[in-house]
């Protein structure tokens, strides 16, 4: 049974040798250990299986922080009746939109060519996962294009250099371009998705119970 048994051993080892390396969930590159690390609790800047990393936590809550002053500075300077109100309303939202920006492409990338998000959990549907993924590149889509109507409506009515030099005077009723619909229509859609992400997220986590909330940084 010796001669037997070292056989088994030998081949047991060729085959976890030979097995392929985990793959990153939507993603086909192989990954290492230095991406995920199921033991490592201390907040690595990469993701693991079961928690986001440090940077795209980060990322992520700032960019929460920025979408929500971005839409409200956006909606106040709209309905603004007094042209400096307005014009420090707007000087707001231009700085939080180019931030906004900013973080969405540094995610694009850092999600495209550095990290992987972690799988969902084996509670979640595939059906689920899959119109998850869809909303979030979504989300990216409407951003870019809100980014590009912001500064085409900036460009064409010649406010930029106004609202950067600060010099007092009415500013023009956006309305009358054309890139203003595309920015109206997207904030309205980045609102619904974004309403959409946050139930969905409290589903998972109050009544699905997968520790949602835990997994991109309030709790463990």
């Amino acid at each position: 049974m010796t001669a037997v048994d070292d056989r088994l051993a030998t081949a047991t080892s060729i085959f976890r040798d030979a097995s392929p390396k985990r793959r990153a969930p939507g993603f086909g590159a192989p990954i290492g250990e230095d991406t995920y690390d199921e033991k490592s609790h201390d907040m690595p800047w990469k993701s693991s299986t079961e928690r986001y990393g440090t940077m795209a936590i980060t990322i992520h809550w700032i960019s929460a922080v920025a979408l929500l002053g971005l839409v409200a500075s956006g909606f106040l300077a709209s309905g603004s009746t007094d042209p400096t109100t307005e014009s420090d309303l707007l000087r707001v939202h231009v700085v939080l939109g180019v931030s906004v920006l900013v973080l969405t492409v540094l995610r694009i990338v850092w999600w495209g060519l550095i990290d992987r998000s972690p799988p969902a959990p084996v509670t979640t549907p595939q059906w689920d996962a899959r119109l998850a993924h869809s909303v979030h590149i979504l989300m990216y889509v409407v951003i870019l294009a809100i980014a590009a109507s912001g500064i085409a409506l900036l460009m064409l009515s010649g406010t930029a250099t106004q609202l950067l030099s600060g010099t007092p005077g009415a500013l023009p009723d956006f309305a009358g371009y054309a890139p203003m619909m595309l920015h109206r229509i997207g904030a309205w859609a980045l609102i619904a998705l974004t309403l959409g992400h946050i139930g969905a997220a409290l589903f998972h986590q109050l009544v699905l119970r997968e520790r949602t909330l835990a997994r991109i940084g309030l709790g463990r």
